[in-house]
């Protein structure tokens, strides 16, 4: 049985014990603090147990093979070998997703893993965030009700909203706001949209010009980027992209993203990328323009609200190798982790494969990877976890061919902030790994 079916039935039964007598207080607090030592007792049982499966499939010389996440060299080689594979953090402890592959490895059905870096879909992903955050807000400091502080609110019904224990911003009705920004939009810029699909669609405009210029848009049948320059546009039908309904893909929290070159914009969402235009017109301003619909299509009834998760503005920089050429170093916003993790995310992909192309193509080139981190928890948490995040992207690069004595990878923790760490753009700009010419 699950540990989660196992404690469930518990704590129903402790809650059947409590229903029926009335405790003193101080005797409520000790027996929930033996509850909570119950409870971690059975989850490091279950931890142990996986683990000692694993170990017990490689006592027995069964054709499994210990992969590091992240080195695919190891994989492949283990796939070509015709064996197993488990992978590890770098302590060689299998990951949560990995840590039943002793099944694997006796030839029965193995468990469904999620994508990583340079897999699947991922593989041919391109975005590349900008490298200074101009704007980011997740209005996790907001109250709830509230329309959010750092938005400027322009019409419609907007509320602050907890879900699923975090908070999001919720549309009801055909509504405007715009994202105030610190200076004008660069000619090299990003957008990053956390949001359901509004089954009314969208849209994301530069400037006041509004329909007059080229603006993104998002919503179920049609996704993509509107060029009014040419009086036509870019998009895709989102079912079609998905293979999915939509019914299905109407609420579907997704990622939009926006990346801008000049007159040259690129859309992604998830993924895919549903927009790829040459010859746009679209505004920079000092404020970006949101005009999102919360209702549902006809036929349908109820409450549909849109749901806004964060969004983030930064300014694209130059090239990797010019940035060193000039500077000496670069910071890259795109190497991403989860959270509290050094465990690279698979949207890491396009930074990456650009640092690695770049070393391909300048042999001469030497790197340090530094890992950096904004002031949130333990100093020293801090100091150990960009270590580790560094050492992860260098171990990356390995795997992909280049060679270690070209790399040195170094955390710093959060003693060297490029600026303060009292608002959301700062704590983002801290968080960073950034690469040094040796």
């Amino acid at each position: 049985m699950p540990l989660s079916e196992r404690w469930g039935g518990i704590a129903l039964a402790l809650g059947v014990v409590l229903a029926g007598a009335a405790l003193p207080v101080g005797a409520l607090a000790q027996l929930g603090g033996l509850v909570d030592k119950f409870k971690k007792k059975a989850e490091q049982k279950v931890d142990q147990a996986e683990q000692h499966a694993v170990d017990k499939t490689f006592d027995k010389g069964e054709q499994a093979v210990r992969c590091v996440a992240g080195d695919q060299k190891c994989v492949d080689k283990a796939k070509k070998d015709g064996k197993k594979v488990v992978l590890t953090d770098a302590q060689g402890k299998p990951l949560p997703q990995d840590a039943k592959a002793a099944d694997a490895a006796k030839g029965e059905a193995a468990p469904a893993k999620a994508e990583r870096v340079g897999e699947g879909a991922w593989a041919n992903y391109e975005f590349v965030p900008g490298a200074r955050v101009l704007y980011s807000e997740d209005f996790a400091k907001d109250r709830v009700g509230n329309f959010p502080k750092r938005l400027e609110f322009t019409q419609g019904n907007m509320e602050v909203v907890d879900w699923k224990g975090r908070r999001l911003l919720r549309v009801t009705s055909e509504s405007k706001f715009q994202v105030p920004l610190p200076e004008k939009l660069p000619e090299r810029f990003t957008v990053e949209v956390e949001i359901t699909v509004p089954a009314w669609g969208m849209r994301i405009f530069g400037g006041p010009g509004g329909h007059e210029h080229s603006y993104v848009e998002l919503g179920t049948s049609r996704a993509g980027l509107w060029n009014a320059l040419e009086r036509g546009g870019a998009t895709v039908d989102l079912r079609d992209a998905f293979h999915t309904s939509s019914d299905d893909l109407s609420g579907k929290l997704v990622h939009l993203r926006v990346a801008a070159d000049g007159r040259y914009v690129k859309v992604y969402v998830d993924e895919h990328r549903v927009a790829n235009v040459p010859n746009t017109d679209f505004e920079r301003t000092n404020k970006l323009y949101f005009w999102v619909t919360g209702f549902p299509p006809p036929g349908q009834h109820g409450e549909l609200p849109t749901l806004i998760g964060s969004i983030t503005v930064a300014a694209g920089g130059p090239e990797l190798y010019d940035a060193l050429v000039a500077d000496g170093r670069v910071v890259t916003q795109g190497v991403l982790f989860d959270t509290g993790s050094d465990l690279l995310r698979p949207e890491s992909t396009p930074t990456l494969k650009e640092i690695g192309a770049m070393l391909q193509e300048h042999p001469e080139l030497k790197l340090r990877i530094e890992g950096h981190t904004d002031d949130v928890g333990q100093a020293a948490a801090n100091q150990t976890l960009s270590e580790k995040r560094a050492a992860a992207v260098k171990a990356w690069l390995v795997a992909q061919g280049v060679e270690a004595k070209r790399l040195e990878a170094k955390g710093f923790g959060q003693t060297k902030p490029v600026t303060g760490n009292d608002t959301p753009e700062g704590r983002q700009n801290n968080r960073r790994v950034e690469l040094v010419k040796m």
